[in-house]
C-alpha cells in the first residue's frame, strides 16, 4: 500500500539520517583522540624537559657547593654558578606551569572524548531503534502482501467459480 511504502521510505531516510550521525560522532571521537595523544605527546616532551632542567639544576646546585667547599675566596665564580642555579630553577617552573597546562588540557580532552563516546553510543542505540522500526515495517509490507495475494487469489477462484455456473446454467 502507497502508506506502507511512505513509511518503509521515512524508515530507512531516518535509517540514513541515524547512521550519518553515527558517522559524525565517531569522526569527533576519533579528531579528540587524537588531540588528547597530541597532547599527552606534548606532556611527555615536557615531563622530560622538566626532570633534564632539574637535573641540570640539582648538578648546578652541587657544583656550587663543591667550589663553596674548596675555594671560598672565588665569590666571583659562586656568584655565576648561583645565576645558573636561578635560571635553572626558573626554567624547572616555567616547565611545571606549562606541564600543568597540558594535563589541564588532556583532561578536558578526555572529557571531550568522553562526551563523544557517549554521544556515539546514543546515536547508535538510535540507528538500532530504526533498524528494529524498518524491519517491524518490513514484516508489516510483507503481511500485507501476502494478505493481497490471497485475496487476488480468493477472486480469482470466485471468477472462476461464476464462469462455471454461467456454462452449467447456460
Amino acid at each position: 500500500s502507497p502508506d506502507a511504502f511512505a513509511s518503509l521510505k521515512a524508515v530507512g531516510k531516518a535509517y540514513e539520517n541515524a547512521a550519518e550521525e553515527r558517522r559524525s560522532a565517531k569522526t569527533a571521537a576519533a579528531e579528540a583522540e587524537r588531540k588528547l595523544a597530541q597532547l599527552q605527546a606534548q606532556l611527555s616532551q615536557v615531563a622530560a624537559q622538566v626532570a633534564s632542567q632539574q637535573a641540570r639544576a640539582d648538578a648546578a646546585e652541587m657544583e656550587t657547593r663543591r667550589l663553596a667547599q674548596v675555594n671560598t675566596q672565588d665569590t666571583a665564580a659562586l656568584a655565576a654558578r648561583g645565576k645558573e642555579l636561578d635560571a635553572a630553577l626558573s626554567d624547572v617552573a616555567g616547565l611545571e606551569k606549562q606541564r600543568s597546562e597540558l594535563e589541564s588540557k588532556g583532561r578536558q580532552s578526555e572529557r571531550e572524548t568522553e562526551r563523544a563516546s557517549k554521544a556515539a553510543k546514543e546515536r547508535g542505540e538510535k540507528l538500532q531503534q530504526v533498524s528494529e522500526e524498518r524491519a517491524e515495517a518490513r514484516r508489516d509490507l510483507e503481511a500485507a502482501r501476502s494478505e493481497m495475494r490471497s485475496a487476488a487469489e480468493r477472486a480469482e477462484q470466485a471468477l472462476r467459480d461464476a464462469v462455471a455456473c454461467r456454462e452449467e446454467a447456460g
